[in-house]
């Protein structure tokens, strides 16, 4: 999953490395979800090799107004790999056996993971679904929005919750320049209540919760959440 990653991911990362990943959004012609699950897996397993910067996988969206649609996502991976991702062939056999099934593809993105922001547990395996959450940062405010996660990782860090932060490599102007990323083990996740604003006044003294909110508000223009669902 993208952002279990992660949240978002299980990506292994040297230091001379960032950790990339491209996501395709794709529209599916109506009842053909199960050809086109079966497709991709096939030209997944064909050509993009889990222990390769081609890695790939799918993922369904089943909250929001994007319900019903995939995310195709490979890596992680650099652009410099970009260069020699797999063609010709791998081409030719997505175009014939997994596009037939395929109304629509869209926002095609690469996100690069912001490692001082991110929290994975050690050992931590990852769950099914993913809370996404998209935000379009204020210009002009986009370090200070970095000190405000920062307060929230350290929380997470100390809590032992997964947390995954994105960058939008290029701007599209559309409300999505940072993604975060919760990783859930089932549905029954979302009924959990760790208590955050209490951990994070505890760590950051009290009426800080009620000055992040403040700062968040001044920092971001728009949010937009979704749940994506690993396709088995």
């Amino acid at each position: 999953m993208i952002f279990a990653l992660l949240p978002l991911l299980n990506f292994a990362q040297e230091d001379d490395k960032y950790v990339m990943v491209e996501t395709i959004q794709i529209h599916v012609k109506a009842g053909a979800d199960k050809a086109f699950v079966k497709a991709v897996k096939a030209h997944n397993e064909a050509y993009h090799p889990e222990d390769s910067p081609y890695n790939a996988w799918l993922e369904a969206i089943v909250t929001g107004p994007n319900t019903g649609t995939y995310v195709w996502l490979m890596g992680s991976t650099t652009f410099t790999e970009l260069d020699n991702r797999p063609d010709g062939e791998h081409d030719d056999e997505w175009d014939k056996n997994v596009m037939k099934h395929v109304e629509s593809v869209s926002m095609i993105e690469y996100w690069k993971r912001m490692d001082k922001l991110s929290y994975r547990p050690e050992n931590y395996e990852g769950g099914p679904l993913d809370e996404l959450w998209f935000i379009a940062v204020k210009r002009g405010e986009f370090y200070r929005f970095e000190g405000v996660l920062e307060k929230v990782v350290a929380v997470q860090e100390k809590l032992g919750q997964p947390m995954g932060v994105w960058s939008s490599v290029f701007n599209a102007n559309d409300g999505r320049d940072i993604a975060i990323s919760w990783n859930r083990k089932g549905w029954a996740g979302f009924d959990n209540d760790v208590n955050f604003r209490k951990a994070f006044e505890e760590m950051h003294g009290e009426g800080s919760w009620m000055k992040l909110m403040n700062e968040w508000e001044d920092c971001t223009d728009s949010i937009m959440q979704e749940v994506w669902a690993d396709v088995e």
